[in-house]
């Protein structure tokens, strides 16, 4: 690797490189994660993202091999590995530069190299609601979907219960209700633009006003919380 592509290797600065397959972009990010490192960024806050999964995995273990070199090597190649990334080689970078391949050994939460198709999944899994993702594309989030709404339809039946027969509504049309109610409440607090509204409320104390308007407008009898007053 040419010495003017030691500025990418800085990891104070923001560098896009274009080069050739073979030309030592592999080496580039390597190093440029071992800078990091050295500087005592933890490997968790690392993210590395390519094109494949083979690409990904192979800079984890360029990174490794590097580091394990670094830590076996001799005071003289230890000093020409780190001026090659453009790294004093002092004491103190030196002693530091030996212990980080033990480090990732034992840290808790390893290095992140990943593609990005698995980068945007996992986010997209993550803020499934705020990224708009119908909640049928995520097996995981359906499931917990079913479970809420099992829940919720149950809280409906027992708080009827106190009702009137005749002027009983049917749990079923309440729990959609209130379900699509807080679906509502959840999308506008769950809006990032600007243009959202600023509201005096959190979206707990929102969808609580709400659901007691509504049972109150059903003629549903207001439960009494342990303290007392009226929820």
């Amino acid at each position: 690797m040419q010495t003017n592509a030691l500025p990418a290797i800085d990891p104070h600065r923001n560098a896009v490189v274009h080069a050739a397959a073979g030309t030592g972009k592999t080496w580039l990010l390597v190093s440029r994660i071992i800078r990091l490192l050295l500087e005592g960024i933890k490997p968790s806050s690392i993210l590395a993202i390519t094109f494949t999964r083979k690409a990904a995995a192979e800079m984890r273990l360029r990174v490794g091999q590097r580091l394990l070199e670094m830590c076996q090597a001799s005071d003289a190649e230890l000093r020409a590995a780190l001026e090659a990334i453009g790294v004093e080689p002092n004491t103190e970078t030196s002693s530091r530069a030996r212990r980080l391949y033990e480090q990732l050994l034992v840290t808790s939460h390893e290095l992140r190299a990943t593609t990005f198709h698995a980068f945007c999944q996992e986010l997209l899994s993550r803020f499934t609601f705020e990224a708009g993702v119908p909640p049928d594309l995520s097996p995981e989030l359906r499931q917990a979907a079913e479970r809420a709404f099992a829940v919720l339809r149950e809280a409906t039946e027992r708080l009827i219960a106190a009702v009137p027969l005749p002027q009983r509504p049917p749990a079923l049309m309440m729990a959609v209700h209130i379900w699509a109610l807080s679906h509502g409440i959840a999308s506008l607090f769950g809006r990032g633009d600007a243009a959202r509204r600023a509201l005096p409320m959190s979206a707990e104390e929102l969808l609580e006003a709400a659901v007691l308007i509504y049972l109150r407008g059903l003629g549903v009898p207001i439960p009494v919380n342990a303290g007392g007053a009226r929820a």
